[in-house]
């Protein structure tokens, strides 16, 4: 049996980043399903200030602008998306 560290605490109200992240992708989801475009497009603005170089954010807003019927904005989006991508598969 493995003995756990007796000063080892869970927290309840911080969640982790990767929670944070699949919450924000089911709640951006839901709402453009919903055809809650702006409530998605607001969802995707918030969550891009904290992680600015997520690919699936930059995907799925330009995704939400064509729906929206914005091309400048998702062929600007479609394009971050793409320099992230690169940026990525240079590192590895």
């Amino acid at each position: 049996m493995r003995r756990v560290r007796s000063d080892a605490t869970v927290s309840l109200t911080q969640p982790a980043h990767a929670q944070l992240d699949a919450l924000q992708r089911t709640l951006v989801g839901s709402a453009f399903r919903a055809g809650q475009l702006p409530l998605a497009r607001a969802l995707l603005k918030e969550r891009i200030c904290v992680r600015e170089n997520s690919v699936w954010l930059w995907r799925r807003r330009a995704e939400l602008s064509r729906t929206a019927g914005d091309s400048p904005d998702a062929d600007r989006s479609d394009g971050r998306a793409s320099s992230h991508a690169s940026s990525f598969a240079a590192e590895a």
